[in-house]
């Protein structure tokens, strides 16, 4: 009933609504017409809750599992008798009450229908399950006691018996009942031989034959197939099981061939293609497995002794714990010996360093199977951090753009090393390769950015040998007496137009490559003493010098090319390359690219030449001494300039032997002047102890020129003259310029030299750009100035006099 709100006057609640048709009158047409559509309406509703009951698949009994169907089924026939009683009280009247229930009745009969086959589906469904479950139950028996044919035979007799006894309950044919009869044994006897083949091939062949009557002919195809695989397997496990038993040899890595000969050797001559295949396969298999074993131990045996030469410094080697020593193999063994002689200090081995290198290059994957611990003691801390964290970046999928680089820089190289062909582990491949390591690694510091590819490869282009295989260069060697060229050359007729370059090892001139002039060929030998062995036809020094504007130049290196031609010294050109105009400090005069290596040397910037500085230095009486009142005091009794740092050895380095202490005084004194008269050069190195190699004092200009200075102390007066130049050997300049780098990396790590100069004395080291100062000091005097570029050497100063 509806209520309607006027403004004013309270709101009422509504009286209970009434039957609305209770005076149309009992028996006309129209009330009997009211009652039968308000049963109707009455039987919808109920016909909609008995749904909710019996037959809805998401309420009712029809959709829940068997088991909690068949126990709600004893709480549903109540509520049905509830909902009826409900309803028909719902009824106005004994005739709509008439109307209604035999429509609820039929309903119910309906319901009852339904609960019937639920409770006929509902068990059946226990009951399959329960029969599945039994038969699972005894197909697990028989793969417990596959060895036990009595057992066997009995959980047959019972398969057979539940499932005839099923068939009985479902009412199924004979047909049915046999052929599910004949699946349940071949299920029981089938597992009962797969477990059987797991644990004995033969043995469960055996069972097979026995059973196969009972087995589908499918399930009989796949067993004969496992039955047969078990025994390769077998027959390939006895073979290779022995291979496994191989004691570990610290002094024999485990090879490969080794151990495919031994599987071999025990695969019987009737084994199938197959088994020699899996021999095969599990021998590599086999042979990894060991040697990763193998790698392992030697990584912790490496460890060990690195750790106990760290825990007792002071003890002999032969101190060390026997397991220890026995663990290493014989590389380790020697590397250990090396790291006790250096105090506990591990120096790597390059050899092995560039192996590595490489093999990270060519094969990450197998570089990163490695066990590098296996190498500790050949690898120094910080190569050995570097090789773990590349290991590590290339195992996890990282990108590391500076390896990228290294690597496309590596690949460029060996395909030009091929194509000047050129052996890849030859010296000078293995030192182009050193020298590009260097150039990549000093790039960004110079040029601002990252190498492009383009750059990687003028890189390597610059490292790359330029004289072999060249037919305008001739080596000769002056270990020998040379009287004549070779007749290789003169059968080119080198003299004819042709003009090739000589390249001679010299005294004074070092080596040269330069078109041939026989008026101007210096004939020398690597190591100094010129034509030695009493040669004949030493060729007289060329001329010195004019200072006439105009006049030729005197011979020199580069003297008979013509200015800004290909051809120039390779440093020059790099320099050229690396540092444009731009990038040079303000005020610096431009390198020159004019005149060659010798020119180059002479025209650097400095407050005051070389030859000028070794020529008045000559006429000095205290010319090492610093008066300043802040000068360093020494043990010697030198005070240093401040300019020149602290020595290598310390200030208080007293040397026992006095000739010693002598030079240790030149080489102090000799520092002195150089911050004096140079004071556009750094000093990074000097006043080391008596006995280590390498340049008395080490500078580097801010141009980044690399200058190597040798104190010659003489106690009477002396001229220090081309002979006695510092660094004649390959082998004493090779030393000098890997402890110069060494230096220059302290000195840019310490601040002494800015990153920028750093990056540029590096290139010049790489390029082998170095000028070399040999200086007589004590009662010596003058001296040398020679001027390397890349593989040409020239003395400048003194110069040559016809």
């Amino acid at each position: 009933m509806t209520i309607i709100a006027i403004e004013g006057l309270p709101s009422a609640a509504p009286a209970e609504d009434s039957w609305p048709f209770e005076n149309l009158g009992g028996d006309t047409a129209l009330g009997l017409r009211v009652d039968e559509i308000f049963a109707r309406q009455l039987d919808t509703g109920f016909a909609g809750e008995v749904r909710g009951l019996v037959t809805d698949p998401a309420t009712g009994l029809a959709g829940k599992d068997p088991e909690a169907a068949l126990v709600g089924i004893a709480g549903t026939l109540p509520l049905l008798a509830e909902l009826k009683d409900r309803y028909l009280g719902q009824a106005q009247g004994p005739r709509q009450k008439a109307l209604l229930e035999p429509l609820i009745d039929r309903r119910l009969d309906r319901a009852g229908g339904d609960l019937g086959r639920i409770v006929a589906q509902a068990t059946s469904a226990l009951d399959d399950r329960s029969v599945a479950e039994r038969l699972a139950d005894l197909r697990q028996d028989a793969s417990l006691s596959w060895h036990d044919p009595a057992h066997l035979r009995l959980l047959g007799r019972t398969t057979v018996d539940e499932l005839r006894y099923q068939g009985e309950r479902k009412g199924w044919d004979a047909g049915r009942t046999d052929s599910a009869v004949r699946t349940g044994l071949s299920d029981l006897y089938a597992g009962a031989v797969e477990a059987a083949i797991g644990h004995d091939p033969e043995r469960a062949a055996a069972l097979y034959d026995h059973a196969r009557v009972v087995i589908q002919p499918e399930r009989q195809a796949a067993l004969e197939r496992r039955i047969d695989r078990a025994r390769e397997e077998r027959r390939v496990t006895q073979i290779v099981g022995g291979l496994g038993d191989m004691p570990d040899d610290p002094a024999r890595r485990p090879d490969l061939d080794d151990y495919q000969v031994r599987a071999v050797e025990a695969t019987p001559p009737d084994a199938s293609p197959e088994v020699r295949a899996q021999v095969t396969r599990m021998a590599r298999i086999e042979h990894a497995r060991a040697d990763r074993a193998w790698q392992a131990a030697r990584g912790r045996a490496a460890t060990g002794a690195l750790d106990w030469l760290g825990e007792n410094p002071a003890a002999p080697l032969m101190a060390m714990p026997t397991e220890l020593r026995d663990g290493l193999s014989p590389e380790q063994t020697k590397a250990l010996d090396r790291t006790a002689m250096n105090g506990g200090r591990v120096v790597t081995d390059r050899d092995l360093y560039d192996t590595l290198d490489d093999q990270a290059v060519r094969n990450p994957e197998e570089f990163t199977s490695l066990d590098l611990t296996q190498y500790r003691l050949s690898l120094a801390d910080s190569d050995y951090d570097r090789l773990t964290k590349l290991q590590q970046a290339l195992a996890e999928g990282k990108s590391d753009p500076a390896f990228e680089r290294h690597r496309l820089g590596r690949l460029f190289l060996e395909e030009g090393l091929r194509t000047a062909n050129l052996d890849p582990n030859g010296e000078e491949a293995r030192t182009a390769r050193q020298q590009l390591d260097r150039l990549l690694g000093a790039f960004e510091s110079v040029e601002g950015k990252p190498p492009t590819m383009a750059d990687i490869r003028g890189l390597v282009d610059d490292v790359l040998p330029r004289t072999e295989g060249d037919p305008n260069i001739v080596r000769v060697l002056g270990d020998d007496p040379v009287e004549a060229l070779p007749q290789e050359v003169e059968a080119e007729n080198a003299l004819d137009g042709g003009e090739p370059r000589i390249a001679y090892v010299d005294d004074g001139s070092g080596e040269v490559g330069e078109s041939f002039d026989p008026q101007h060929i210096i004939l020398a030998q690597a190591g100094g003493g010129g034509a030695r062995g009493g040669g004949g036809g030493h060729v007289p020094p060329p001329p010195r010098s004019s200072a006439t504007p105009g006049q030729q130049p005197a011979p020199g290196i580069g003297h008979n090319r013509p200015p800004l031609i290909p051809g120039l010294p390779q440093a020059i050109e790099n320099y050229r390359r690396w540092f444009s105009p731009s990038s040079q400090p303000s005020g610096t005069q431009p390198i020159p690219d004019t005149a060659g290596a010798a020119a180059a040397a002479e025209q650097r910037p400095s407050t005051q030449s070389l030859s000028d500085w070794l020529d008045e230095r000559a006429q000095l009486a205290k010319r090492d001494e610093y008066v300043g009142p802040d000068g360093i005091d020494t043990a010697v009794g030198i005070k240093l300039d401040p300019r020149v740092g602290e020595p290598a050895s310390g200030r208080d380095y007293l040397p026992a032997n006095e000739n010693h202490r002598k030079g240790i005084r030149g080489e102090y004194g000799l520092a002195n002047d150089i911050a004096r008269h140079f004071p556009d050069h750094t000093v990074i190195d000097f006043g080391r102890k008596a006995g280590q190699r390498g340049p008395d004092v080490i500078s580097v200009d801010r141009n980044g020129g690399i200058h190597f200075w040798d104190s010659k102390w003489r106690g009477s007066d002396t001229s220090i003259g081309p002979s006695s130049r510092a660094h004649q050997t390959p082998r004493s300049l090779c030393g000098a310029l890997e402890h110069a780098e060494i230096t220059v990396y302290a000195a840019m790590k310490s601040g002494r030299l800015s990153p920028e100069a750093s990056a540029r004395a590096l290139k010049n080291l790489v390029s082998r750009n170095v000028t070399i100062v040999t200086v007589g000091t004590g009662s010596a005097r003058n001296g040398v100035v020679e001027r390397i570029a890349g593989d040409e050497r020239a003395v400048v100063y003194p110069e040559r006099r016809p």
